[in-house]
């Protein structure tokens, strides 16, 4: 099970310098998951007291922050998590078959069943959104030219690998700049040669 934590930097995660190993299993990763994390403003909430304009208007007119890039998964676990994905969908498509067989047949248990099927999409799809998915928070500091993101729901084995890869980094800063990884979302310009 998933439940650790580790803080990682967003040109990391875009331009795939993560250890492979699998933030869902622990296992060697031989795949990857793109993900995009976004932050609003904590804030704008204190702006729900007075009213849901006054919220939508401070939301509207906020940029929020995006880091976008990959994380290593093992091809199971990836299988694992397309599949949990489609799940919701599936509820669904019963939820909309019984619904139209309830109206054309006007029974109402059929379209109770419906409703019953619409309300078990909803749980199964946050269920799985809270426990499958990779939580991630942007902190932007001042002074700091990077932004980095705290990764939650990670399995510790792949939060140790980040840290001890942050601790070798360290010792070799002198060998800095990274390679990017063939599997980077965008690996820049091309470099002359």
């Amino acid at each position: 099970m998933a439940s650790g934590r580790v803080s990682v930097w967003a040109s990391d995660l875009y331009y795939d310098w993560l250890p492979p190993v699998c933030w869902r299993s622990g296992r060697p990763a031989d795949g990857r998951l793109p993900v995009t994390f976004r932050s609003g403003p904590r804030e704008s909430t204190v702006f729900f007291v007075f009213g849901l304009l006054a919220y939508l208007l401070v939301r509207a007119f906020y940029r929020p922050v995006s880091v976008s890039g990959v994380m290593p998964m093992h091809s199971d676990a990836l299988r694992d998590f397309e599949a949990a994905r489609r799940a919701p969908y599936a509820l669904g498509g019963m939820a909309a078959v019984l619904f139209a067989a309830g109206f054309l047949a006007q029974s109402v248990p059929l379209v109770l069943a419906s409703a019953a099927f619409l309300l078990a999409t909803m749980v199964v799809s946050a269920a799985l959104t809270l426990r499958m998915m990779v939580r991630g928070r942007i902190v932007v500091a001042d002074g700091v030219p990077d932004r980095f993101v705290v990764l939650r729901n990670v399995h510790p084995a792949f939060a140790a690998a980040v840290r001890e890869n942050y601790r070798r980094r360290a010792e070799h800063a002198s060998q800095l700049p990274l390679t990017p990884s063939t599997h980077a979302l965008n690996v820049g310009p091309p470099q002359p040669d």
